[in-house]
């Protein structure tokens, strides 16, 4: 497991027993949030708990208790983040802005289906 903090923002990587990452996620706390993002395990190391791993990870380098958690989830990862104990806060839709070829633009930032 890596972790690797810039200013608010942490991402946290899990590598497989060949450098390959398996599986990651970002977290970053502002102004009262903690907001997890990002959460993802490759789809040949899943079910072994890495997702559960980095959420932890991820948890325990939020500086302030009084912080509200805030996480950012597809509808695939739901059924994880309910079993963890996450309610459905609001839902809200997919967004991306691409160039010609399809390829998302550089600085974008999509937008995932529900905050929990």
């Amino acid at each position: 497991m890596e972790t690797h903090a810039d200013g608010p923002t942490t991402e946290i990587r899990i590598l497989d027993d060949r450098d390959a990452l398996a599986a990651s996620g970002f977290a970053a706390e502002w102004d009262g949030l903690f907001v997890y993002d990002r959460i993802v395990t490759d789809a040949g190391h899943r079910r072994k708990g890495l997702g559960r791993a980095v959420m932890a990870a991820l948890g325990a380098v939020r500086r302030s208790p009084q912080s509200r958690q805030l996480l950012v989830a597809t509808e695939e990862g739901r059924a994880l983040y309910a079993m963890m104990g996450w309610e459905v806060g609001q839902l809200f839709s997919s967004a991306s802005i691409v160039d010609g070829t399809g390829t998302p633009a550089k600085g974008d930032s999509t937008l995932r289906d529900a905050a929990l």
